[in-house]
């Protein structure tokens, strides 16, 4: 069977709950958050998944190596 490349493309809005000193610092510390955790974020920011889109495209045979 042959073996296929395939490219996704996801989006995906997550709201968290976090303490911070201004919404500057929260919007500062969410950044922070997704360049470490992606959209695992921790339990602890009670994330909720608000939008999730995704589409395949380009499938690609590989070449048997």
């Amino acid at each position: 069977m042959p073996r296929y490349r395939v490219a996704i493309y996801h989006e995906e809005s997550i709201v968290i709950d976090i303490d911070a000193e201004d919404a500057g610092q929260a919007e500062e510390l969410a950044y922070d958050l997704a360049d470490e955790y992606g959209t695992n974020i921790p339990s602890q920011y009670q994330p909720e998944t608000v939008h999730r889109e995704f589409f395949t495209q380009d499938a690609m045979e590989m070449e048997d190596e």
